[in-house]
């Protein structure tokens, strides 16, 4: 059975309230997916929840963006590695560095 995936675009600046809401609902965090683009810098969140897929899609150009660390703790190593590979800052994550 194939599961269901629902996409969502948001901006920068409601991406927090959005990410929010989605954990409120009893989400987790899958994966993150990064798009360099010539202007900005495209990512992809993917979420579980009840089986559902989630997609929510942002983009930046300033290759910086809010960490889900606070509301995923699975946040540190997916953005650690985007940090390392595409340079990304995550704005309140507790430590980029990888050891």
């Amino acid at each position: 059975m194939e599961k269901k995936k629902i996409s969502l675009k948001c901006l920068n600046a409601n991406f927090l309230e959005t990410i929010s809401r989605i954990k409120v609902l009893g989400a987790s965090l899958m994966s993150i997916s990064v798009h360099p683009r010539e202007e900005e810098m495209g990512l992809t969140y993917f979420f579980d929840l009840g089986g559902v897929i989630y997609e929510v899609s942002t983009a930046t150009n300033q290759k910086t963006i809010h960490s889900l660390y606070s509301l995923f703790n699975n946040a540190d190593f997916i953005e650690r590695e985007c940090n390392l590979l595409f340079n990304i800052k995550f704005l309140g994550h507790p430590n980029l560095s990888i050891k």
